[in-house]
């Protein structure tokens, strides 16, 4: 097999339902990757997921101090509780500076359609490079390269939340021949038992037929399982997981 599961828990920790899931594949070699994206709650609460995500990888002996971590957008809101009801503001920075980031060895973002550019940026960090902002796969390794687009499709012209040229933005991107490719949006994925609602941007996903990737990692809508693989590309759904991928 190219990939296979070989942890998935669930969990609902501080009113933040999660998962945490360990994937071997002989898609990588010589590193290990971790992504993740949509932890849309207050930066308190995230950062007790985090330190929770990071006990818990380490009781199951994997450190995260040699991964290269990944985050596929929108991973902050603001949250208050009014008559018991929590409400969630979602947007209010995209990436704040989470530990989590700098507990990684290097750390790849993009943005969501929820996130506001450049409230925070990375500039200072030399383990943080925002692929969505560079015209050229960066390289993880010899063989790995990874490069990614900002926000999604949409009609609205608010960068890089919602962005009207994005299938040729995408298109320059993929023409590239990335090994890994990163993005929010999500593609058309036709396997009913990951995508049973049918979601999914179709152009999308024929450029992906047509550039073929290694691997796709994207955010943005919950699917029903982790992983699945179409035409030999590796699907990943990180919206509200921790997804290890370890070569196998």
């Amino acid at each position: 097999m190219m990939a296979h599961i070989i942890v998935n828990e669930k969990y609902n920790l501080y009113g933040v339902h999660f998962e945490i899931v360990v994937i071997k594949t002989k898609l990588i070699s010589d590193c290990s990757i971790l992504a993740f994206s949509d932890f849309q709650d207050c930066d308190e609460n995230n950062n007790l997921v985090f330190d929770f995500v990071f006990s818990r990888f380490n009781d199951l002996e994997y450190n995260l101090g040699d991964v290269y971590s990944i985050c596929c957008g929108d991973m902050y809101g603001e949250s208050y509780f009014h008559n018991s009801n929590k409400i969630v503001i979602k947007g209010v920075d995209g990436c704040p500076n989470y530990d989590l980031y700098n507990r990684t060895k290097k750390f790849y973002y993009i943005y969501g359609n929820h996130d506001m550019k450049h409230i925070t940026q990375y500039t200072g960090q030399d383990n943080a490079i925002h692929i969505g902002d560079i015209d050229s796969p960066v390289q993880i390794n010899e063989k790995i390269n990874i490069i990614g687009i900002d926000g999604i499709k949409s009609s609205k012209n608010i960068v890089p939340s919602h962005n009207p040229n994005y299938d040729s933005c995408l298109e320059q991107k993929l023409m590239n021949n990335p090994y890994i490719f990163v993005s929010h949006d999500i593609p058309f994925v036709d396997d009913i038992s990951f995508n049973p609602r049918k979601y999914g941007n179709k152009e999308y996903t024929k450029l992906i037929n047509k550039h073929k990737p290694t691997i796709n990692i994207f955010g943005h809508c919950r699917m029903k399982k982790p992983m699945t693989i179409i035409n030999n590309v590796l699907f990943l759904n990180v919206d509200s997981r921790f997804i290890l991928l370890l070569p196998s």
